[in-house]
C-alpha cells in the first residue's frame, strides 16, 4: 500500500514524491521481500510470480476500476505495458531464459 511506502520513506528520512519512490529499487526489493515471505506458505501454482509498483492509484476517475471497483485490465494492461514487459524480461532472464 502507497500509505506503508511513504511511511517507511519518511522513517528512512526519504523526502521523495510517490512517483520517484514507486520506481525505487529499494522499495520494488522491499516489496520483493513481501511477496517471498508469503510465496513459501503457498502452493506453486497459487504463488505470485511478478509484481509491478506503478506511480497510479487505481480510481474510476482515472478508468483503471469500473464504478463497482473491479479493475479494468485491458485498460491497466494498455497503460503499463512497457513496464509489463520489462518485468517479464527480467524475470525471464532470472531464470536462465533470456
Amino acid at each position: 500500500r502507497r500509505a506503508v511506502v511513504e511511511a517507511w520513506a519518511r522513517a528512512s528520512g526519504v523526502g521523495a514524491p510517490w512517483d520517484v519512490l514507486a520506481a525505487s529499487a529499494t522499495v520494488q526489493g522491499l516489496l520483493q521481500e513481501a511477496v517471498d515471505a508469503v510465496n513459501v506458505t503457498l502452493s506453486r501454482p497459487d504463488r505470485v510470480q511478478g509484481v509491478i509498483v506503478v506511480p497510479d492509484e487505481f480510481t474510476t476517475d482515472n478508468g483503471l476500476l469500473t464504478p463497482t471497483l473491479k479493475v479494468r485490465r485491458q485498460v491497466v494492461e494498455d497503460r503499463y505495458a512497457a513496464l509489463i514487459e520489462a518485468r517479464y524480461t527480467a524475470m525471464a532472464a532470472a531464470a536462465g531464459r533470456a
